[in-house]
């Protein structure tokens, strides 16, 4: 993911949050959102954590339960997720365990031998996500 500009006052509005849960900030990044219209920044805490904070802007706001309520169905059988740390939708934001910045469009397209293990995993996945009763 790479930086963004973001407005400052939602970089006032997220230091806020944090800071009111008892989180204090030594840095924030702004990231490269995905096909939504989220915001991301991460942010490095004075404890030494580093989490990442999803921003849900009115326009898309309901889909802050909903993306809450996806983590638990798929953490209950056994996905792995990042997990989700705090979580305020009215405010529409959640901070969310960092995983770093690796993913599988990131890797080597010719690197077979470690695209497998990607995709073997995902496959032993759709078993479980399939598990969800509808």
């Amino acid at each position: 993911m790479t930086e963004r500009n973001f407005p400052k006052n939602l970089d006032e509005a997220i230091l806020a949050w944090l800071e009111g849960s008892g989180r204090r900030v030594r840095r924030l990044t702004h990231l490269t959102g995905d096909v939504s219209a989220r915001r991301y920044c991460r942010l490095q805490l004075t404890s030494g954590q580093s989490v990442i904070a999803a921003f849900y802007p009115q326009s898309i706001r309901h889909a802050c339960s909903k993306y809450i309520d996806t983590t638990r169905l798929l953490t209950g059988v056994g996905v792995r997720v990042p997990e989700i740390l705090d979580a305020d939708c009215q405010l529409g934001l959640v901070l969310l365990e960092d995983v770093g910045s690796e993913t599988l469009y990131d890797q080597p397209a010719d690197d077979w031998d470690r695209l497998h293990r990607w995709y073997a995993r995902a496959v032993f996945l759709v078993d479980r996500i399939q598990s969800i009763p509808v």
